[in-house]
This record gives C-alpha cells, sequence and structure tokens, in this order.
C-alpha cells in the first residue's frame, strides 16, 4: 500500500502543478491579487466591504488606513457610538447584517428578545456536544453540532422567510454551542462538567463569556469581547469561508448545510485553523 500511495503522490504532484506560461495565459490571479498588489473582484456582496488602499488616476496604489464597512456603515463610527452610549452593539450589527439597515429601538428590542429565547439548547442538542468530545479540535466539534441540528429540524425549505428564521436560530444558538463543547471537553479532562443556562437578561456577549466561564464578566471584558464579534462578523465576499457558504447556498442546500460547509472551510490551517496553528506555537514556546 505505501508504494502505489507513494506513487499517487508523486504522479499527482507532477500532473497538477501550473506552469508560469498558464497563470499568464490565464490570467491567473494568485494569492487574489493583481500584479500591482490591489485585490481582484472574488465575489459580490452588499453587506461587508474593506478599503486598504488608494488608486489614482496614474495606476499608482497608495496603501491608506483601513476601513471596514457594513451595508454602507464605517463600523468604527457605529462601534464608537456604542461605546459613548455605554450599550452592546452586536444585536445591532446582526441585524443590519440581515437586513441591510440599521434597527429601530422597537425593532432591535424584538430582535435581542428573540434571540435570548433562542440560545437554550435542547437535551439532544446537549447530548450531541457530549457525544462529540472525545476530538478536542472547536472547529470539528462545531462542525458535527451544526450538522446535526439539521436533522433536528425540518430545515429544506429555502424561501426566505423560513431561510431568516433559521438564520436567526444558529445566531443565537452557535454561542451556547461553542461555550457548551468547550466545558465538555474541559470535562473530558478531569474538570466538573459546567452547562449553564443562557441569562435572558445578559447581552450576546455578556451571555457567552457566562456560559463560558461560569460568572458574569466585568464590563470590560463584556464590550472587548462584543467588540470583537461585531469586527469579525462581515468578511465580505471574497472570503474563504464566506465564499463556501455562498457557492453551496446557490446550489438550494438547506442553511444548516451551507453553514457546515463554511466551517469546514474555516478549520483549514490556512484558514480558522491557523489560531489553533498559533496556539501550538505558543505552547511549545512556553515549553
Amino acid at each position: 500500500m505505501e508504494e502505489i500511495i507513494n506513487k499517487i503522490q508523486s504522479l499527482a504532484m507532477s500532473h497538477d502543478q501550473l506552469t508560469p506560461q498558464m497563470i499568464n495565459e490565464k490570467d491567473i490571479k494568485l494569492g487574489l491579487r493583481n500584479p500591482d498588489g490591489t485585490g481582484v473582484v472574488v465575489g459580490i456582496t452588499s453587506k461587508g466591504r474593506v478599503v486598504g488602499y488608494e488608486k489614482n488616476g496614474g495606476g499608482v496604489v497608495t496603501p491608506c488606513e483601513g476601513k471596514l464597512f457594513y451595508c454602507g456603515y464605517d463600523v468604527a463610527a457605529l462601534v464608537k457610538n456604542y461605546q459613548e452610549e455605554g450599550r452592546h452593539g452586536y444585536d445591532e450589527i446582526a441585524y443590519l447584517l440581515l437586513t441591510g439597515e440599521l434597527p429601530a429601538p422597537d425593532d432591535l428590542a424584538k430582535f435581542s428578545r428573540a434571540l435570548s429565547k433562542r440560545r437554550s439548547l435542547t437535551k439532544l442538542e446537549k447530548s450531541i456536544l457530549l457525544q462529540e468530545a472525545e476530538n478536542d479540535n472547536q472547529m470539528y466539534a462545531l462542525h458535527s453540532v451544526v450538522s446535526h441540528l439539521s436533522r433536528c429540524y425540518n430545515s429544506d425549505a429555502i424561501n426566505i422567510r423560513e431561510v431568516s428564521n433559521t438564520c436567526i436560530d444558529l445566531i443565537a444558538k452557535l454561542p451556547t454551542i461553542v461555550a457548551y463543547n468547550y466545558n465538555v471537553m474541559r470535562y473530558r479532562k478531569g474538570a466538573s462538567l459546567m452547562l449553564i443556562k443562557p441569562n435572558p437578561d445578559f447581552s450576546t456577549a455578556e451571555d457567552f463569556l457566562y456560559m463560558l466561564k461560569g460568572k458574569r464578566p466585568t464590563e470590560f471584558e463584556a464590550r472587548m469581547f462584543d467588540m470583537a464579534m461585531i469586527l469579525h462578523a462581515e468578511h465580505g465576499g471574497g472570503n474563504n469561508s464566506t465564499f463556501t457558504v455562498r457557492t453551496v447556498s446557490s446550489s438550494g442546500a438547506n442553511t444548516h448545510m451551507a453553514i457546515c460547509s463554511g466551517i469546514a472551510s474555516l478549520s483549514g490551517h490556512l484558514h480558522g485553523g491557523a489560531n489553533e496553528a498559533v496556539m501550538a506555537m505558543m505552547k511549545d514556546v512556553k515549553k
């Protein structure tokens, strides 16, 4: 078997590499970049936009202070407003990305209540987490649980009402799934099992840290995590996992399956999995 594997590996390497001539002929953008350093269009979206350079009339590309926009709104300005008003903004950003508009106060209150009501997991969903805890890779476990969720719900409808309903459900449940999975992993390694019920009076950021640690976070911790979630909420159309979700959903796959595909993409060591590689490196450095 080893002999045939080695042969397949050798043949695959020799036949699957692109020659410089083919790259030039097909105008392939390596690293999603044009020769002048500007990015190329790999996906169309009305949601997120990143500005990292300016291009003058002569075609000269000049790096500039980075700007992130969600549905036309400057994210830095939105975060500044939340901080000045002393409130958490993740729910409002989630509403903005779903609808394209910032919510009126009454709509935001209703949306936040809907998320709060949906955070809890059923006994079946908790049991899936307990069964999936043998592997401590968080992305693998998250993929398994979301995949199982598609079997727990009649989620094959692809009309916008049902898709929106499933998306809101996932936005609410994913923080609980991640927090529970982390604590189940710790339980497998000897810690006490801690699956704390979501607190309906907490913001999304507060509730996640509360379920993760077992105590209410400080306001500084909650604000920092709220800001981190806002900045990670949207990547535009060309991000690897975002692009994967768009591709899979375009086939008519249900929302759970599309999100599973994005999680699978995110697990790769050149994408979200890079975080785990950095953690492993830091542990090695400490040793």
